[in-house]
């Protein structure tokens, strides 16, 4: 058996699921870059930008009484897990997205 002790980054990413979160939820938001996409995000696809916004504040609520979601209710590794396995690509769309007018 092989045993691989994953890097911190991938570790936080998986506590993350715990709460409900999508990888790309954990983005720095006072990032530039990170503000800009926002902004536009929420001009083209506003349902996508509150989705994210409510998703913050169930994890903020959660992680502030000291309390993870049951396991049932954990992100689903199909919704994340691509974005972890293609995470240069997906920087790469965020920069797409930075060019989009």
């Amino acid at each position: 058996m092989l045993v691989v002790k994953l890097p911190e980054p991938v570790l936080k990413l998986c506590q993350s699921r715990e709460y409900g979160l999508l990888f790309h939820d954990s983005y720095f938001e006072p990032a530039p870059e990170v503000t800009e996409a926002l902004r536009r995000l929420n001009l083209k696809e506003p349902h996508l930008f509150d989705q994210r916004k409510m998703r913050l504040s169930h994890a903020h609520t959660l992680a502030l009484h000291g309390e993870r979601l049951p396991k049932n209710q954990w992100t689903k590794w199909e919704d994340v897990g691509s974005s972890v396995i293609c995470c240069g690509f997906f920087s790469v769309c965020w920069a797409i997205l930075l060019k989009l007018k």
